[in-house]
């Protein structure tokens, strides 16, 4: 299995993470089935940030279940993916972050 840390480097990555704005974000819905949402998200370099409202439903599901996985593609040859598997840390503040505007 190939270290995590060293995939993030790949040119390949990098220019992922840097022209794409749009992940998709899977995780377990409440009711069993997958989910696979498409999302805004920052990469900080070590973590995919993502903000969303306290009371959504993946807030729920990822509160009981915090395993995801993110795609970002994009389509089109040569075919460019990074395929991501982890756990979400989830943290509420008061007001609007900055990352949610």
């Amino acid at each position: 299995m190939a270290d995590p840390a060293q995939v993030m480097e790949l040119p390949i990555s990098r220019q992922l993470l840097r022209d794409e704005c749009i992940l998709h974000l899977s995780y377990t819905a409440p009711d069993g089935a997958p989910r696979v949402i498409p999302i805004g998200y920052v990469w900080d370099g070590a973590r995919f940030l993502m903000w969303t409202v306290p009371h959504s439903d993946k807030v729920g599901a990822l509160q009981a279940d915090e395993r995801v996985a993110i795609t970002i593609d994009v389509m089109g040859q040569p075919p460019r993916v990074l395929l991501v598997r982890g756990r979400a840390a989830l943290e509420t503040v008061d007001g609007v972050p900055d990352g949610y505007l």
